[in-house]
């Protein structure tokens, strides 16, 4: 008998540096530490891991390198549990990508009271951070953020 840690599969558009967008899915293993007891998109790309499984919409795995990786967007939305659990105030920004896109949406800074400026949001040493806009949820990778509006 084969020990498998159980999955959940969650739809994402990537995007990639240089390349567009990719469709498909990734596995979160619910071995994975979270805060929040329940494993998110962030915690599997801020692991120590330069790459990720990621299932692409013609059903072909690859391993996919997190370098190159820009955003990433699904709709798992957590939004609500921040606000209702964390008791977090939402943060508008704006992102301007080193691709020349920019996204605006909301982050809520999940740090002690004296520290939720979006300043010390994204100066975290997490690398791979959440924001929200409308019913999507947005992981940005860092590295590739030129500037950030407040």
């Amino acid at each position: 008998m084969q020990y498998q840690v159980p999955t959940t599969k969650v739809q994402v558009v990537i995007t990639i540096a240089q390349q567009g967008e990719m469709q498909g899915a990734v596995f979160i293993s619910e071995d994975i530490y979270s805060y929040t007891m329940k494993p998110r998109l962030e915690d599997l790309l801020n692991q120590d891991k330069r790459f990720f499984s990621f299932l692409k919409d013609d059903e072909e795995f690859i391993l996919f390198n997190k370098s190159e990786l820009v955003s990433l967007r699904s709709s798992e939305n957590d939004a609500e549990q921040l606000v209702s659990e964390l008791m977090l105030e939402p943060q508008e920004v704006e992102l301007f990508l080193d691709n020349g896109e920019s996204l605006s949406g909301v982050v809520y800074p999940n740090l002690p009271p004296d520290q939720r400026r979006v300043s010390d949001f994204f100066n975290q040493n997490e690398t791979f951070l959440p924001m929200y806009c409308d019913d999507e949820k947005i992981i940005v990778n860092l590295d590739h953020v030129l500037y950030v509006k407040n």
